[in-house]
């Protein structure tokens, strides 16, 4: 194994090492609040401080990446090293970013009913999207140390966004085959929504490569 793990055995590093950890914490309370909010959108109870609770925990998840890349900056660890760090902590950022704006289109879209079929895919997509979150979550805090691990983690998230991708042809299926009476443009927000729910799970895939191209370089 390259010596760049026992770099985060240096107090320095070791710092980047919690703050890498409590920012990926952050990303899935992110995608969990984003999951309650669909959930109550789909059961018929949306409640709007949900979008502004949302935009809060995503500008924890700003501050805290803007910190990360200072630490790095600040870092005496190889140039090379720090790149694949940002570059993962950029497609993190990314989940969170797609959450705020999914949610801002159900926002605009929450006063609007949606077939049966339609909220029991988005459901089964919410509820997925949750747990490749939190494998995700997993693999950045198993890619410090346990490299063939964080490989199996990355590998299950890429087989959740593989499910995802199966239901999100369903749910644009469901749609378009139900008899709804919504206009042009509420029907271009609806599938503008769905595009940007199964991009939360393309960014977690994502960052999985990244983790995986900095753990295959430095394993």
């Amino acid at each position: 194994m390259s010596n760049v793990f026992n770099w985060f055995k240096s107090r320095r590093e070791a710092l980047l090492k919690e703050e890498f950890i409590r920012y990926s914490n952050t990303i899935v309370e992110v995608v969990e609040i984003f999951q309650e909010l669909m959930d109550r959108w789909i059961k018929g109870n949306y409640k709007k401080e949900y979008v502004e609770l949302l935009r809060a925990k995503e500008r924890d998840a700003d501050i805290q990446r803007r910190r990360i890349l200072t630490m790095l900056a600040e870092s005496t660890m190889d140039s090379a090293v720090k790149v694949y760090l940002a570059r993962i902590a950029r497609q993190a950022d990314l989940i969170a970013d797609w959450c705020l704006e999914a949610s801002r289109i159900v926002d605009i879209l929450s006063s609007k009913t949606l077939p049966v079929q339609v909220t029991n895919t988005l459901g089964q997509i919410t509820k997925i999207l949750l747990e490749a979150a939190r494998m995700t979550r997993e693999a950045i805090k198993s890619m410090f140390e346990d490299p063939s691990g964080t490989m199996e983690l990355c590998d299950k998230v890429e087989r959740l966004e593989e499910d995802i991708d199966a239901l999100y042809q369903e749910l644009r299926r469901a749609y378009t085959s139900s008899k709804s009476d919504d206009s042009p443009s509420i029907t271009v927000l609806f599938f503008e929504m769905f595009d940007a729910v199964e991009n939360i799970a393309d960014r977690c895939e994502d960052t999985c490569d990244a983790i995986r191209e900095f753990v295959v370089s430095y394993m």
